[in-house]
């Protein structure tokens, strides 16, 4: 019987499928436009419907941005798959997003890859959150890759 798929190879997978496209859309409009226009909008139109799918967490129109991104935050913050998320307010256009232990990060895909000019898959749901809630353009930052974790800068523009 052959070896059946593991998580390890289903992490490294995605990273390279999602790392590649966004290094081929770098290509497309240059490493300077990384306001990644049209990824994070198109993200963001697909993500409640999954988040809310079912029924474990909605964002409130009436909530501000820093509410969503707390409800994210405590959301994330689940041991199976994540030692520790942190999404902190730098300043009214700023955040940082850091992720430590996380599980896809464990299987050895940061190392295996090593990452330069990405960003975290995550931190593009983080984007995709913001601009739901400001309908603003939104900058993400090459991530910086830790063996079991990642940061990231985003920012409102």
């Amino acid at each position: 019987m052959e070896r059946k798929i593991e998580l390890p190879e289903i992490a490294s997978m995605l990273h390279s499928c999602f790392f590649g496209m966004e290094n081929a859309h770098s290509k497309l409009i240059g490493s300077g436009h990384r306001a990644i226009v049209p990824i994070v909008p198109e993200i963001a139109k697909m993500l409640p419907g999954i988040l809310e799918a079912k029924g474990e967490l909605k964002f409130d129109e009436n909530s501000t941005i820093d509410d969503d991104l707390q409800r994210l935050q405590e959301y994330f913050n689940n041991d199976q798959y994540f030692n520790k998320v942190l999404i902190e307010k730098i300043d009214d256009n700023k955040y940082l997003f850091q992720i430590d232990g996380c599980f896809l990060a464990k299987t050895g895909v940061h190392k295996v890859l090593k990452p330069e000019h990405n960003t975290c898959l995550f931190a593009f749901i983080m984007g995709a959150v913001i601009h739901n809630k400001t309908g603003k353009s939104i900058r993400l930052f090459s991530s910086e890759f830790f063996d079991e974790g990642t940061r990231t800068i985003i920012e409102i523009v």
